[in-house]
């Protein structure tokens, strides 16, 4: 009577390990060529400068287009691009719009930046998708 009990736990036992490493697998799934190493090792992509020089660089560059500001059109435009692993920006489009006049002005905006430094896996330079929010507020 006393090994059916023993018995129990260790069935019980085994299938919980086996359900948290079916888990883990469906959770690393997407993603195979990735391991916990290759990922602590990788860098986000940059501005040149940092933040704070993108921060200068869009209050230089901003224009609020004049019919927006006589519409009262403001809002947060939402722009996605690639950094490629040159650092060029390329493929901007609008992921969230506010008016067709505020999303071509920040499409314009990022047209005009410079290169950034490009996001790097193990040390070698990738193409990644990166987003970008761009506010326009009337005072």
């Amino acid at each position: 009577m006393k090994a059916r009990p023993i018995y129990l736990v260790v069935v019980c036992f085994l299938v919980s390990v086996q359900m948290l490493f079916a888990q883990n697998q469906m959770a690393f799934t997407p993603y195979p060529e990735l391991s916990l190493v290759s990922m602590m090792s990788s860098s986000q992509p940059a501005f040149k400068g940092g933040h704070g020089a993108l921060v200068d660089f869009m209050s230089k560059n901003f224009n609020y287009p004049p019919q927006a500001k006589v519409k009262g059109h403001e809002g947060t435009v939402l722009v996605e691009f690639f950094i490629e692993k040159s650092g060029k920006i390329s493929q901007p489009v609008i992921k969230k719009s506010v008016c067709e006049i505020l999303d071509a002005e920040a499409l314009k905006l990022i047209h005009k930046m410079p290169d950034w430094i490009p996001a790097a896996q193990n040390g070698i330079p990738v193409k990644l998708k990166y987003q970008l929010p761009i506010r326009f507020e009337l005072n």
